[in-house]
């Protein structure tokens, strides 16, 4: 189903008899006094899942940003406070997953539930692995973490960039991973779940989500690249703007949509390497459509990083399994 926001959760949660219920039970993040937010990019989609799920637990495993480092100074402080583990660790959670006699990862993703199991084990959260056969179990288990305040961490296939739960598996869908924080129930029986992915809230049928995680299909061997990107606003010069891994085989395409999506927000886009802008495929306010092509092909010596991926197989590591923040 299509994202909705958060007020209208809230809604059916202090009016559930009004909205026709018979069950709601959400999950709150006891930092904020608010749903848990989710805010994914890219490959690591995962680990911001994971971080989110101990989130609500008021537990940190990872340092913020440094923006918000330099908009908080007394972060640590805080952390500490609430327990957090340990506070003081400069490293990110994605880097910990790349490193140790047993690295888990090599550009952030997590391929399994099981390896989501051990990275949480390595900075000290405790999980639990949970297995369903058919969609009443899984329904059961959604109910039970709930009601104990516990997030599930949840591996399914998504339809898109907002991580719409596809149901069943199209040839452009993709594997993703979410954060579950919430149920309810109807009085004509519908049983729903709600759900943070790349920042956004949806409520979908259990049934559908049931489907679209048995639907996960194996990753095929494949590189993927790391290329620089730039933005522009109107009034500002071209500052870099972040490396981003994507799929070599349709990188230009992705690129391509990006250019789209920052020409609708009126923002100037280009590809560069980490010194220099070199190719721009909108600019800011440009009524002008991104090219049909990159103009030049991206050399190697454009590109930050390659890495090549062999078989992996995801539906055995990824379909029937779940694994909840405890």
């Amino acid at each position: 189903m299509p994202k909705i926001p958060s007020s209208e959760i809230f809604a059916m949660w202090q009016d559930p008899d009004g909205k026709g219920l018979t069950d709601i039970q959400l999950i709150l993040n006891t930092e904020e006094d608010g749903l848990p937010v989710n805010v994914q990019e890219g490959t690591t989609c995962g680990i911001y899942a994971l971080h989110a799920a101990t989130k609500v637990r008021n537990k940190h495993y990872a340092p913020p940003p440094p923006r918000k480092q330099e908009a908080d100074r007394d972060w640590r402080q805080k952390w500490e406070a609430g327990g957090s583990i340990p506070a003081q660790r400069p490293a990110s959670i994605r880097s910990i997953a790349r490193k140790g006699p047993d690295p888990l990862s090599k550009i952030g993703e997590i391929s399994g539930v099981d390896d989501m199991h051990k990275l949480a084990a390595k900075l000290g959260i405790v999980t639990q692995v949970l297995t369903f056969k058919d969609v009443n179990q899984l329904w059961d288990h959604i109910v039970a973490s709930v009601k104990a305040g516990h997030a599930i961490v949840f591996p399914y296939t998504a339809a898109n960039s907002l991580g719409e739960v596809a149901g069943m598996k199209k040839p452009e869908d993709f594997t993703h991973w979410t954060l579950l924080c919430g149920y309810a129930e109807s009085r004509t029986r519908s049983r729903f779940v709600f759900m943070n992915t790349y920042g956004g809230y949806h409520q979908d049928h259990v049934l559908d989500l049931f489907n679209s995680n048995m639907a996960i299909q194996d990753w095929s061997a494949q590189k993927w690249i790391k290329i620089t990107l730039w933005i522009k606003k109107s009034t500002k010069d071209w500052k870099r703007w972040k490396s981003e891994w994507l799929p070599d085989l349709n990188k230009e395409e992705i690129l391509l949509s990006m250019a789209e999506g920052a020409k609708e927000q009126n923002l100037g886009f280009a590809v560069g390497t980490k010194d220099k802008r070199l190719y721009t495929l909108v600019e800011p306010g440009s009524p002008s459509s991104p090219p049909a092509r990159i103009p030049v092909s991206l050399r190697d010596d454009q590109i930050n990083k390659a890495v090549e991926f062999t078989d992996m197989p995801y539906k055995a590591n990824m379909a029937g399994k779940c694994i909840v923040v405890t």
